[in-house]
């Protein structure tokens, strides 16, 4: 494994020192890698059953110093693709799947997850999730719909992938569903079982599929007050 990591790190100045240093977070992870110029930079994460599969060239994923991912499968196929997730992330059961080319995932420092899908699967999409999230388990985050909608008439495309954004400090449900376009401010929640599909506005209580408010100018805190 070690030596592994430091073929894969070696395009980063302190590349030998950063593949040990990650040597002793890491338990019962699998790194499985074909091709050219991808980076995989762990310095300072912990790191429990995770397996990461890159198949292109030219990708990169970062993991912020005193993040723990346990039980999570990151699968990169294509080229260019780059997945950042910030400091002191606690991440769970979390799967990301990317194809195609030049898809990106962002994710804040302090965001937590019980379980969640990450799926891009379309050209230069991308997922981007802010600071302090928390996010529940069985949570879908999707980009895209795997196949086409076409006009018979046009021969257009009708279903398009977007990309999704979400603000700092937005709690996500259990079982919710956030689809492609979905823009989510901040300090909002998104309820159990719910699908968002659109505009959520900052400090927003939404429910239901679609998704719709049902409460703004709201808040919400980790602790039980």
């Amino acid at each position: 494994m070690r030596k592994l990591l430091g073929r894969l790190l070696e395009s980063s100045p302190p590349a030998t020192a950063m593949a040990v240093a990650c040597d002793n977070f890491l338990r019962g992870t699998r790194v499985r890698v074909r091709g050219q110029n991808n980076r995989l930079l762990l310095g300072g994460s912990r790191l429990v059953r995770v397996r990461f599969n890159v198949e292109g060239d030219g990708n990169e994923i970062e993991i912020g110093s005193g993040s723990r991912l346990f039980d999570c499968v990151i699968s990169v196929r294509g080229d260019g693709h780059r997945i950042r997730i910030g400091r002191d992330c606690i991440l769970g059961k979390m799967t990301i799947e990317m194809q195609s080319e030049g898809t990106a995932v962002v994710i804040g420092e302090r965001t937590t997850s019980g379980g969640v899908v990450l799926d891009l699967n379309e050209r230069g999409r991308s997922i981007t999730i802010g600071d302090d999230c928390m996010i529940s388990f069985a949570v879908e985050m999707r980009c895209g719909d795997s196949h086409s909608v076409i006009d018979r008439q046009t021969g257009n495309r009708l279903n398009p992938a977007k990309d999704i954004l979400i603000g700092n400090h937005v709690w996500l449900g259990a079982y919710s569903a956030i689809l492609k376009g979905a823009t989510i401010g901040r300090d909002s929640v998104v309820g159990f079982r719910s699908t968002v599909t659109g505009a959520v506005e900052e400090c927003s209580l939404v429910v239901g599929t679609p998704a719709r408010v049902i409460r703004k100018g709201v808040s919400w805190d980790r602790e039980l007050l």
